[in-house]
């Protein structure tokens, strides 16, 4: 959803030799109303997040001092926020550049070669995660 709209979503991944993605969000009847977030993704090391998006490696007011379990059968990532850009019939609306370090942690597990759960949140902690069920379409050709 893109505030009251619904859409459909999409995942695009690159190899890992960019490590980029994209999320889009297309909203029918022809994708009149787009939004695209474009960021980065590297190897979660399992270290938390603060709130404020920064790696919290040696705080000592942070409530929880070890670094989560990464689960078995499961991918883990630090993604990075780069660019979101909304259009109106194709044409940019609102392009935001974010912060730089505005990170959160995907934990995926795959079900199966085309379907995935992702636990996504903003410091790497359980409390904080949001569940995404999502299935592989094959490419176009």
């Amino acid at each position: 959803m893109l505030g009251p709209f619904k859409g459909t979503s999409e995942q695009m991944i690159a190899d890992s030799s960019t490590a980029s993605y994209q999320n889009l969000l297309r909203v029918p009847p022809n994708d009149w109303l787009m939004a695209v977030l474009d960021g980065v993704y590297e190897d979660w090391d399992g270290a938390l997040l603060d709130d404020d998006t920064t790696f919290n490696r040696q705080n000592p007011t942070t409530t929880t001092t070890t670094k989560p379990k990464l689960g078995w059968g499961a991918r883990h990532w630090k993604v990075t926020f780069l660019k979101l850009t909304i259009s109106v019939f194709g044409f940019p609306l609102i392009q935001k550049d974010f912060p730089p370090n505005t990170s959160r942690v995907w934990r995926t597990t795959y079900m199966q070669d085309d379907i995935r759960i992702v636990r996504a949140g903003k410091t790497g902690r359980l409390s904080d995660e949001v569940i995404f069920y999502t299935k592989r379409r094959p490419k176009s050709l």
